[in-house]
């Protein structure tokens, strides 16, 4: 088989298929957007806030995880293998979301300043992303995947610049919570239509 000029550049721009250099350039958005992100957080944020934001974030990652339970593995797993389970999958997975985000959007708002509660109320959304980019991949879905993947890791430290930005009454760590929630729900959106 002889491959023509076109196909050899192709090969070359594009060595995973179309849909493995989507997932691939979402990978690579999702790591770029601390990177570029930082340098502004670090301006308009003054050394406690800052701090607090990342404190915040590391361990709400961390309880992110935790909170979705190994369910991604099943996920992704049981939605591609077993048809038949799908539709079961579909329905905790929609409970669940909307149980975190409303439970975070909860803390968020009668949280009283308290950092351990911003933790918690940040957490919940990190989870539902856990949930959501396995269930994107399983649907076959690589651009909204890659869209998926930098709004998750944006959309929180964006809304921290921008409530600092228009000098919000929210705190930076209400305004990061409130950043993770709208993150999620449009990722949710995009995963259940």
């Amino acid at each position: 088989v002889k491959m023509t000029k076109s196909s050899k550049i192709s090969k070359v721009l594009m060595p995973f298929g179309k849909s493995g250099n989507i997932y691939l350039f979402g990978a690579i958005g999702q790591g770029l957007g601390p990177v570029v992100l930082t340098p502004i957080l670090t301006r308009i944020l003054d050394v406690k806030g800052y701090g607090e934001i990342t404190f915040i974030t590391s361990f709400a990652a961390i309880l992110g995880i935790l909170f979705s339970f190994g369910l991604p593995i099943v996920i992704s797993r049981s939605y591609v293998l077993e048809e038949e389970s799908r539709y079961s999958i579909t329905k905790w997975f929609k409970q669940l979301t909307i149980s975190y985000l409303v439970l975070s959007a909860l803390l968020l708002s009668f949280g009283e300043n308290n950092i351990n509660v911003y933790i918690l109320a940040v957490a919940f959304p990190f989870a539902t992303m856990q949930l959501i980019l396995p269930l994107a991949r399983a649907q076959d879905k690589a651009s909204q995947f890659a869209f998926i993947s930098v709004i998750g890791t944006l959309l929180p430290s964006i809304s921290v610049v921008l409530n600092n930005y228009f000098d919000s009454p929210f705190s930076s760590a209400q305004a990061l919570g409130f950043g993770a929630i709208i993150g999620a729900l449009i990722s949710f959106t995009l995963v259940s239509t």
